[in-house]
């Protein structure tokens, strides 16, 4: 789970106090934050359909990416591109395996603040 730390409250690298951001921009983020990364992947990974492993953290077995062949360099969209191999070669190979979202923060960032920076990203 990727969360937004605008407006927290951070001292020495580390989440003292959560608050939601003081803007307006940084809160609407929150909510789609928490649609898409909270509540979608939550639902998928239930089903165990989850394609999709957000490429800001993402945590693989080492040895079954080596073995279904790595990271592709060809690709925009290498976290999927990447979960779509892994699932094949274990599928294929009739492996159990589990592509699972873990819900708990594990990541923080900030996110843009104006709409001005919220293009650039």
């Amino acid at each position: 789970m990727i969360r937004i730390a605008n407006s927290c409250e951070i001292s020495g690298g580390r989440i003292k106090k959560v608050q939601l951001p003081e803007k307006w921009l940084p809160r609407a983020q929150v909510m789609e934050y928490t649609r898409s990364f909270l509540i979608g992947r939550i639902a998928w990974s239930e089903l165990n359909g989850l394609l999709l492993i957000s490429g800001a953290l993402g945590i693989f077995n080492r040895e079954i990416v080596i073995r279904a062949g790595g990271y592709s360099t060809r690709t925009v969209g290498e976290d999927m591109e990447l979960v779509v191999r892994i699932r094949r070669y274990m599928a294929e190979r009739k492996e159990p395996y589990k592509v699972v979202y873990i819900p708990d923060p594990l990541c923080w960032t900030e996110v843009p603040a104006d709409l001005k920076n919220l293009g650039r990203q």
